[in-house]
């Protein structure tokens, strides 16, 4: 007589709402990172909310820059070209009404060879973080998985090769977004949702509800 072996696969029950467990990361994050994030938000902070928030001078612009650049390693070599064509694009109205359209120009200031979309979607971002999600790699790679598993309405592998239309700044805040609504997070901004998906993928917190989706 053949034994047969079955195997069951229980299926993930999805969670409806991503808010309480992202609240608990974004509030409890700097026990996960080390304190050198913190203390280089807080200068960022300083720097692009208080003490130089506006973008018309070369000078502030330029170190605005090279700081950002420095602390999150976005790897523009020519910062002054790029401050002066930040001052040059005349950037400052287009922060404030959160024009996301500002975030590929910044990106392609310095030509099509190289696409600075992580330089430029932080540049935005820390002005207005309300307005502007990061690009980051992490979370770009996290949402295509969730497309791919199918648990993200609208949005199926079939539609899209995920990885690589999320290279579209503006695919990526469109999904972004859906993400949010889908999973009750618009009640949060998008730098909070991007520390709760980031710290968790960085510290491997797996045991969390948002691995539950990829």
């Amino acid at each position: 007589m053949t034994n047969l072996k079955t195997t069951l696969r229980v299926k993930k029950t999805l969670p409806k709402s991503l808010l309480k467990e992202a609240r608990s990361i974004i509030k409890n994050r700097w026990i996960y990172l080390s304190k050198n994030y913190q203390i280089q938000e807080q200068i960022i902070d300083l720097l692009f909310k208080k003490t130089f928030p506006y973008n018309t001078d070369i000078d502030v612009v330029k170190t605005k820059a090279a700081t950002l650049n420095v602390y999150y390693s976005t790897h523009v070599q020519a910062i002054q070209k790029m401050a002066h064509e930040i001052v040059n694009l005349n950037i400052d109205n287009r922060l404030m009404i959160g024009d996301i359209t500002l975030v590929p120009d910044i990106a392609k200031a310095l030509g099509t060879n190289r696409i600075f979309r992580s330089f430029a979607s932080k540049y935005c971002a820390v002005h207005n973080n309300a307005a502007f999600p990061i690009y980051d790699r992490l979370v770009r790679q996290y949402l295509a998985k969730v497309i791919r598993k199918g648990n993200l309405a609208g949005y199926t592998y079939n539609q899209t090769t995920a990885d690589d239309k999320l290279h579209d700044y503006m695919f990526y805040v469109k999904v972004y977004n859906a993400f949010m609504k889908q999973y009750h997070l618009t009640s949060l901004t998008y730098r909070q949702v991007d520390w709760y998906i980031w710290v968790a993928q960085k510290c491997k917190l797996q045991n969390l509800d948002l691995f539950k989706l990829i």
